[in-house]
């Protein structure tokens, strides 16, 4: 098996160096055959993420060395049900998970069979006979899905085919989940232990073509809680058919079992359409909350006499406290209260003269407590020297009540019992919110502007780098990344004029992403200005920068660490490519690139930081960077940004854009290395570079 981890290995390796070569049919969403550079071709199914083409769906790769993977993509890697065929005619028939065989499956050679389950080069559980095989409910049910999938395939084929026959291309469904449709519907948004809830999202097919349709499209909902604690169950199940235009609202029921104990699950909800062509997986967070029991306890007592001593035949005042000392909600609270006599009275009863256990307590909150009063009387018959009386409570569930037997002293003077053996404490869990907006998130609240003819904004945020490389911790992704960019986007569009068709974003960027939207962007930049038109443009990027050996800048995209940094993007190439435009450029980078990061660097072992090398910066280039020499671009946790970004819409916002580069350097500067010294306690600067043509005439132009 060893050849085979090897293999697979250099199948994802050749997506990050694949350049936009040809491609022949529609490989933005739809069916299309990519060339890459390497002489590899994909042919099969594309979907649009974040408007970029991605290999999703179902396809067939070709290496140049004669090897062939045929089976489910997602997000430009094998994911899901496929098959690896080598050269040397070996197979690997099964499951492949974000690129790497994870799950069940089975491998073919001339000599043996392995089957079991795998974990990248490892058989972990193998079957080892023909029996086992045959008993064990993975292997039927892998045959069971294997089935289905060859199925889907097949079709696929046919319909792929078919269109290759008759010339012509399909325009196939494109199926949405917006985010703002997707409702955790919960009062206090947490998911309490046996309470009932659910999640309900508007899904889209947003195709134009009357023929793109959406077949039999099945909904399913799992949790990263394996034990069961979560129960999920979708309505509807199925959809027959969704035509364009067309929506559904899709109901996922929730019940947290009495089990389930706090802190967040994981949910996690696949879209799929019978010719591949589902939606974006929906995955999303639910805080939970442990059961929460109700602890009835009485507290203290007391007995008093209208005298100055207990006597019989006298009315004695009995009261009780009755306190909720647990963290549950005890409802419908009552109580009972009996005596017992000794030997010789048990003709002479203890009367009451009143009695308030009749009445019912609706709620006791955690750390609520209730005065019960009771009046009773003894006659002089009654011999005894000592009132024994019991008291119960009870309440909804019959389960969290208490007891107290008492005794009351005749000729003692009035008292008072404590039985509370510990103060009440508050002990519940509290769980923060999972999103807090800031001032400039405000949507209607962004100043909004008339368009401005041949602006174009590229807009990139990557954040989450551990999901795709597994040699990185969740410590490394570069927080709010992503709401830095989607912010950014809005800014760009309502403030600065840039018309809606003239914006790119990318959003967790590979370097097949990045590469391909640099160079659509670049090339349409080029036509505007050969036909004499003033063009501009905003680049923008969050995420993490790094140092190759030589200390040249790289930008980083998803999927490269810091020991393939050359994969990234290069500073000064994307400079240049810039420059070569003829457009004025203005870029806005949110990122550092002497090692370090807005939570851990990619390379956590390196405690020095590197003084980068300065890009040459030439043309009408002017660059904004977040950081000065070897400082770290940092984090403004309770603004939920990059104290850079979030200081540059701040300023965008309150001039409604109106700002020249002069001002805005200035409130940079200021704003940024305050507030990294407040919060942080660190030193961050902005800087402006720029080439010497501009050095003089800079600060008078304004951004919008």
């Amino acid at each position: 098996m060893k050849n085979t981890v090897i293999y697979i290995l250099l199948f994802f390796s050749l997506f990050a160096f694949a350049q936009d070569n040809n491609c022949d049919g529609n490989c933005f969403h739809g069916y299309g055959t990519y060339n890459f550079f390497n002489n590899d071709t994909y042919e099969g199914q594309w979907a649009n993420r974040n408007n970029t083409g991605k290999m999703e769906g179902y396809g067939k790769y070709i290496f140049a060395n004669g090897d062939r993977y045929q089976g489910q993509f997602l997000n430009n890697m094998p994911h899901g049900l496929g098959k690896m065929i080598y050269k040397n005619e070996n197979v690997f028939q099964g499951t492949f998970v974000n690129g790497v065989i994870s799950g069940f499956g089975i491998f073919y050679s001339s000599e043996k069979r392995s089957v079991g389950n795998w974990s990248g080069r490892e058989l972990v559980e193998p079957i080892k006979n023909i029996r086992q095989q045959a008993n064990s409910s993975e292997y039927q049910k892998f045959l069971e899905d294997w089935r289905d999938h060859s199925y889907k395939w097949q079709a696929y084929l046919k319909a792929w085919n078919k269109n290759e026959k008759e010339k012509k291309m399909v325009d196939p469904p494109y199926l949405t989940t917006p985010q703002e449709n997707i409702i955790f519907a919960d009062q206090d948004k947490i998911l309490d232990a046996e309470e009932h809830s659910s999640i309900r999202f508007i899904l889209k097919n947003e195709a134009t073509n009357p023929s793109a349709i959406a077949n039999k499209i099945r909904i399913s909902a799992s949790c990263s809680d394996n034990s069961g604690s979560i129960r999920l169950s979708v309505s509807p199940p199925e959809i027959d058919k969704l035509k364009p235009g067309e929506s559904k609202e899709v109901e996922i029921f929730v019940y947290a079992e009495k089990s389930i104990s706090s802190g967040k699950q994981a949910i996690s909800i696949a879209i799929d359409e019978l010719n591949g062509w589902g939606a974006s997986p929906i995955n999303l967070t639910l805080n939970t909350r442990k059961s929460r029991y109700p602890e009835l306890k009485i507290t203290s007592t007391s007995a008093n006499s209208a005298g100055e001593f207990i006597e019989r035949a006298q009315p004695i005042q009995y009261q009780f406290i009755v306190q909720n000392t647990g963290q549950g909600v005890a409802t419908n609270v009552y109580s009972k209260a009996w005596f017992d006599y000794a030997f010789g009275d048990e003709t002479q009863p203890i009367q009451f003269l009143s009695n308030e256990l009749e009445e019912q307590i609706d709620t006791l909150r955690p750390g609520e407590y209730q005065k019960l009063f009771i009046e009773i009387i003894s006659t002089r018959k009654y011999r005894s020297d000592s009132i024994y009386i019991n008291l119960e409570v009870f309440e909804s569930q019959d389960k969290y009540g208490c007891q107290l037997s008492d005794t009351i002293v005749i000729g003692q003077s009035s008292y008072e019992l404590d039985y509370s053996s510990v103060d009440f404490v508050d002990k519940d869990v509290e769980i923060e919110e999972v999103k807090l907006f800031s001032d400039i998130d405000i949507i209607n609240e962004i100043p909004v502007r008339d368009k401005v003819d041949n602006r174009y904004a590229l807009i990139i945020g990557n954040e989450n780098y551990s999901k795709k490389s597994s040699s990185l911790n969740p410590e490394t992704d570069v927080d709010y990344a992503i709401n830095d960019a989607k912010i950014f986007k809005e800014y760009a569009t309502r403030t600065l004029g840039v018309h809606e068709d003239n914006i790119f974003a990318i959003y967790d960027g590979d370097h097949i992403d990045m590469t391909r939207e640099i160079d659509l962007v670049c090339q349409m930049l080029e036509t505007a200005t050969e036909f004499g038109d003033d063009v501009e443009l905003l680049f923008y990027y969050a995420g993490h920068g790094f140092p190759d050996k030589k200390n040249k800048p790289y930008l980083i995209p998803i999927g490269v660490t810091a020991s393939n940094v050359e994969d990234g993007i290069s500073l000064s190439s994307l400079y240049s490519h810039f420059s070569k435009t003829g457009a004025q450029t203005y870029v806005f980078l949110d990122a550092c690139f002497s090692g370090g990061a807005r939570g851990t660097g990619l390379e956590e072992s390196r405690r020095l930081r590197i003084t980068p090398r300065e890009e040459r910066i030439e043309n009408n280039l002017i660059v904004f960077a977040a950081t000065s020499e070897n400082q770290t671009a940092l984090p403004y946790d309770d603004k939920k940004h990059g104290i850079f970004t979030y200081h540059l819409l701040e300023k965008i916002k309150e001039t409604k854009g109106d700002i020249s580069l002069g001002e805005l350097e200035k409130h940079l500067v200021s704003k940024v290395k305050m507030t990294a010294l407040k919060v942080k306690r660190s030193e961050q600067e902005p800087k402006i570079l720029l080439s010497e043509d501009l050095v003089d005439t800079y600060k008078n132009l304004n951004l919008y």
